[in-house]
């Protein structure tokens, strides 16, 4: 369930970022830090829960979440980089 809702609103972040043009470029760097932040905060309850997690979840999915946040949150200007795990 958690993992839908990341992938929801990483698409959500990556549509309003690549196909809104009424949002100026010095904004969307703020909005796509805002909604990494969120993504990240799902993916902190995933950790810290013992009944949501699986195997994938914990071995596959949180890292992957990780990595891609933090490259993210490293460049806030990458409006292409899914979050989402698509494998």
């Amino acid at each position: 369930m958690i993992n839908s809702h990341i992938v929801y609103i990483d698409k959500f972040r990556l549509y309003l970022l690549n196909h809104v043009s009424d949002i100026p470029l010095e904004k969307k760097s703020i909005i796509n830090k805002d909604i990494i932040d969120c993504i990240k905060k799902y993916v902190d309850l995933l950790k810290r829960s013992t009944t949501l997690t699986s195997e994938q979840s914990k071995y596959i999915l949180i890292p992957h979440y990780e990595e891609k946040i933090k490259g993210l949150l490293n460049d806030t200007n990458d409006f292409i980089t899914e979050i989402s795990y698509n494998e």
